[in-house]
């Protein structure tokens, strides 16, 4: 069975998109409820991005 490579990119942009927005779901409102740790949580949450992003 052959698949073009753009599918397979497409199919897995979806993949992660939507496991990015349930995280986001799950990360948003407890960062918003937790007023004292925001700066912390935020600052955390940068940190991490950076991690994969490098």
């Amino acid at each position: 069975m052959n698949t073009k490579k753009r599918n397979l990119f497409i199919c897995a942009g979806l993949l992660w998109l939507f496991a990015g927005i349930m995280v986001m779901n799950v990360g948003i409102p407890f960062l918003i409820n937790d007023d004292k740790m925001f700066i912390f949580g935020l600052l955390g949450a940068i940190a991490i991005f950076l991690i994969f992003y490098i």
